[in-house]
Order: structure tokens, then C-alpha cells, then sequence
């Protein structure tokens, strides 16, 4: 079959082909001509891309020999972080630690350039999520549209968790808390993490609290 004939398969075809695909394989089919990669590159900013992504992990410490340190959420905090990238990427998802102690609760998180004046947070739009693994204690979140961010350009991620207006008030918010690199590499990308250094209430996840993953693709 010729390139031209791929050209013009229908946007759904391509849609059903590239869902079948593991990770190593959309890299193959992103390197394989100019065409294939804008394909490519089009069907992972509908945001299908899911946990097929690239993964980074930020922890000091595996999940099995990780510290037992707790944070606790409350509904007017916010953590933040900062990246900076050597090479432009996708970002297209986030881990966070699963809050336990209330029987529902609300995760709301975006990212922004780190630009003043900043743009306001989006808390509305519903993303989708999984658990990482059998012990459900890290979850990721994806977003609907994946953000470009460009090499060497400052972002923040921003992660709030409280409870919902159905659940009981009082009721204490935790998860699991990280300890973290500030410069971590993953699949040829330098990640450089800091604090916003913003006042309360906002409180930094560079050194230890919250994202210990992130979801990447390269461009």
C-alpha cells in the first residue's frame, strides 16, 4: 500500500489503528516519514494517548522502600510545581497519590505557563484517569488535550484534592506523600523541578508532597 493511499484513510481508521499500538509502536510509526508523524502526532492531541505515554518517575524511592510520610489535603490547597525541559515535549498526564480518609472527593489539576499574569486554573473539564498499579495507590490523570511546552520554558502543574459537596465536611484528607529528584532524565528528556515559591494557599511539591509521575511524548 502506498503512502498516498495511507494519506487518505479517514481520521476514525487511523483513530482504530494507532488504539492498537503500544508504546514502542507509535514511536516506530511517529519516525517512520514526515506524514506518519503529523498523524501521529495528531491522534495523541485528542488525547488518546492514555497511559501509552512516556512515563517519568520523580521518587528518591521505589513504592516498595518509599517513606511513610502522610500529607494532608484541605479544600482551599493547592501543590504546585515547576518543570523546565531541554527538549520540547507533550505533556499528557500526571500522577498524583490517591487521597484516602473521605469517601468522596473531587481532583481537580491543570498546567500553565509559568507566565504572569498567570492563566486561571481550569477546574471544570472532566479528564480521564486510571490507577497505575495493583495497589491503587498512585493515579493517573490525562489530559484532554495534551500542552506543548517548549524547551527551556517554565510551567507550573497545580493539583488541588477536596471533598465533595455531598460528603461530610470534617472528615481529614491524606495521601501518600514523595520524596523527590529536582533533575531527573527519561528517554533522552532533562526534567529540572522547583518551587513556584508562591504564599499560602499554595504549597510546593519540588523536594517532597505530590506528582511522582508525569506523562510525556516527545516531538
Amino acid at each position: 500500500m502506498s503512502i498516498s493511499i495511507w494519506d487518505n484513510l479517514p481520521r476514525e481508521i487511523w483513530e482504530k489503528i494507532l488504539d492498537s499500538l503500544d508504546t514502542h509502536g507509535l514511536q516506530q510509526a511517529q519516525n517512520t516519514c514526515a506524514s506518519w508523524r503529523e498523524i501521529v502526532l495528531a491522534y495523541i492531541m485528542n488525547g488518546r494517548l492514555g497511559n501509552r505515554a512516556l512515563k517519568l518517575d520523580r521518587r528518591r524511592h521505589s513504592e516498595s522502600d518509599a517513606p511513610g510520610s502522610l500529607l494532608e489535603h484541605r479544600n482551599c490547597t493547592w501543590d504546585s510545581l515547576l518543570v523546565q525541559v531541554d527538549r520540547p515535549i507533550l505533556l499528557t498526564g500526571m500522577g498524583v497519590y490517591a487521597p484516602q480518609g473521605a469517601s468522596e472527593t473531587i481532583i481537580s489539576v491543570d498546567a500553565r505557563p509559568f507566565v504572569f499574569p498567570l492563566r486561571p486554573l481550569d477546574v471544570e473539564t472532566k479528564l480521564n484517569s486510571e490507577f497505575e498499579d495493583s495497589t491503587n495507590k498512585v493515579i493517573g490523570i490525562f489530559a484532554k488535550v495534551p500542552f506543548v511546552i517548549d524547551s527551556n520554558s517554565l510551567w507550573e502543574m497545580a493539583l488541588n484534592i477536596s471533598t465533595s459537596r455531598s460528603a461530610f465536611s470534617n472528615r481529614t484528607i491524606w495521601s501518600q506523600s514523595g520524596s523527590y529528584h529536582n533533575r531527573v532524565e527519561s528517554n533522552g528528556t532533562y526534567f529540572t523541578f522547583c518551587s513556584s515559591e508562591k504564599s499560602f494557599p499554595w504549597r510546593s511539591s519540588s523536594i517532597d508532597g505530590q506528582f511522582p509521575f508525569l506523562f510525556f511524548w516527545k516531538l
